[in-house]
């Protein structure tokens, strides 16, 4: 997949934790780690199952 670069502002707090993560192993860059957070949060965290409970009378 073609990447394309681009430049954001982030709050340091989040980029500090960002980069406790990134180890250099499974983790290997900013970019990847970024890659994979933003990914989780945009697809993973969409609801797919919904449970309605009703109280009948």
């Amino acid at each position: 997949m073609k990447k394309t670069k681009i430049a954001i502002s982030i709050d340091s707090g989040i980029l500090a934790e960002i980069d406790r993560r990134v180890d250099g192993r499974i983790m290997r860059s900013r970019s990847q780690a970024m890659e994979v957070y933003l990914r989780k949060g945009l697809f993973e965290s969409e609801v797919r199952i919904a449970v309605i409970l009703l109280k009948g009378e």
